[in-house]
């Protein structure tokens, strides 16, 4: 597993937001569904997806999450970049508990769908609570079912003190 600096991390995670964040906006222009049921049902659907990839990390049910996520997976973290395999093998030293999401904003480009919102978790090791922060996560729909293809937690940001 290869360690990435956080500058070099935050910089990866911004372009990677700003890419699906601009892919959505140009595709979905706010203006035409905000407000709508469809906007709503869109809304709906990012929070469930989210939550549910959440109930799965507090269950411990790998065998869901690996066939909830997409071959092609990234987590972009200040741990560094990982890829499907190396979040797996992560995910099977650690148990999760008291998951706090709140804040969605969700965006979709047709067989995409992209939510932002703030969470934190409980971990075990270290048994500590992750800050509450801002995280993204894009789900794609490959035949009929939506996949999860990448997750940013860049953690809290430092400030910069001129």
């Amino acid at each position: 597993m290869k360690i990435f600096s956080p500058k070099r991390v935050a910089v990866v995670a911004l372009a990677v937001v700003i890419g699906a964040g601009a892919s959505a906006a140009l595709s979905t222009p706010p203006a035409a569904h905000a407000g709508t049921n469809n906007q709503q049902s869109i809304d709906k659907l990012g929070k469930k997806l989210v939550t549910d990839y959440y109930k799965d990390l507090v269950r411990n049910d790998n065998a869901a999450l690996e066939k909830d996520l997409d071959k092609n997976f990234l987590s972009v973290t200040l741990s560094g970049i990982k890829n499907k395999t190396e979040v797996m093998a992560v995910l099977d030293s650690y148990t999760f508990s008291d998951p706090v999401l709140k804040d969605f904003s969700t965006t979709s480009s047709g067989n995409e769908i992209t939510v932002v919102y703030s969470g934190s978790l409980v971990s075990t090791p270290p048994g500590t609570v992750s800050d509450l922060t801002k995280r993204v996560n894009i789900f794609v729909k490959q035949g009929g079912k939506w996949k999860g293809i990448i997750f940013v937690d860049l953690g809290i940001v430092p400030v910069i003190k001129t």
